[in-house]
């Protein structure tokens, strides 16, 4: 071998580099376990929204049930921010916009 080829032995008395041979490990993102308390929280909210739009319509009453749902979820799990509540708030509304519209469609 040719001294100064770039793949041979580096030569007797040579050091390796720091953390040679060691596997390779990869670093921890703190998004990785998200917290399940926000991710209720945040699908409360999402659920909410779509409800509200969908209020019109007899979907719009099953998915501010589940945007109660989750938002309670997300409070019993110790979540204290306002995405919670407010998917709470747009549940509730859209029900009772789903019932209104139900009932005046037979008034």
């Amino acid at each position: 071998m040719q001294p100064g080829q770039p793949y041979g032995h580096p030569g007797p008395g040579a050091v390796p580099p720091p953390n040679f041979g060691q596997p390779y490990q990869a670093k921890y993102h703190a998004s990785v376990g998200k917290d399940p308390a926000d991710s209720a929280a945040t699908a409360s909210l999402i659920i909410g929204i779509i409800g509200l739009v969908l209020g019109l319509f007899y979907a719009g009453m099953i998915l501010g049930i589940i945007a109660i749902a989750q938002g309670k979820k997300a409070k019993a799990l110790g979540y204290r921010g306002g995405k919670a509540t407010a998917g709470i708030v747009m549940g509730i509304i859209a029900i009772v916009l789903c019932v209104l519209i139900i009932i005046s469609m037979y008034i």
